[in-house]
């Protein structure tokens, strides 16, 4: 008897210490990847903040953000104010259910509440959201499972939205994807502006050299 209470009793040290040793690993694996995120974050603000063409910038940020986070797709909508709707801009990735020449109105469906309301979304369970049922029918051999979505602001404009579809190694997106996305979009945002600048004042200078 006594044996087997020490048995028991060394079993469930062991167990515990075990438990420690997993917990300490777990936090380690977070603090080094909280740290890769932010070197990737430094990364991708200093190449944006050097690109000020727009027919560059668009790839960069598609290819980098889809790279970064491990997605299938990454598509970026831009804002037309006046027509009051959002338009595929640029696909990095493939994703079949978005088509070319695309638009979508203000406040209609996911990416349109998003673009009006200017607050990011997270679909963990893509396959589960009504509001995706009808864009992945367009497509039988691909299935969004996961998705994510932010828009890309500036002060109280919202000049488009980014989104990021599926993982590549089939887990879903989570809440850090998402912080990680909105703090990429807030750089790129930046970039656009800028980029949007330098184009509006060539076709000034373009303008008043025919005048």
């Amino acid at each position: 008897p006594d044996d087997a209470a020490f048995l028991e009793e060394a079993c469930r040290l062991v167990g515990r210490q075990i438990d420690a040793l997993e917990a300490v690993e777990a936090e380690r694996e977070s603090s080094l990847s909280a740290v890769q995120r932010l070197t990737d974050l430094y990364d991708i603000s200093r190449v944006l903040a050097s690109t000020l063409e727009m027919h560059e910038l668009l790839p960069i940020m598609g290819d980098k953000i889809r790279d970064i986070l491990r997605g299938e797709a990454a598509n970026i909508w831009l804002v037309d104010s006046e027509a009051g709707e959002i338009y595929f801009a640029h696909e990095s990735g493939e994703d079949p259910t978005t088509l070319p020449g695309t638009r979508v109105a203000l406040g209609e469906g996911i990416l349109g509440m998003v673009a009006e309301q200017g607050e990011p979304r997270l679909f963990a369970d893509a396959e589960e959201e009504p509001g995706l049922e009808a864009r992945s029918q367009l497509s039988e051999d691909f299935s969004i499972r996961t998705l994510m979505c932010a828009p890309l602001t500036q002060g109280e404009e919202v000049m488009g939205l980014v989104e990021v579809v599926n993982k590549s190694d089939g887990a879903p997106f989570d809440e850090d994807d998402l912080f990680f996305l909105s703090s990429v979009n807030e750089q790129a945002a930046i970039a656009l502006k800028n980029a949007r600048l330098l184009d509006a004042e060539r076709r000034a200078h373009d303008l008043s050299a025919l005048l």
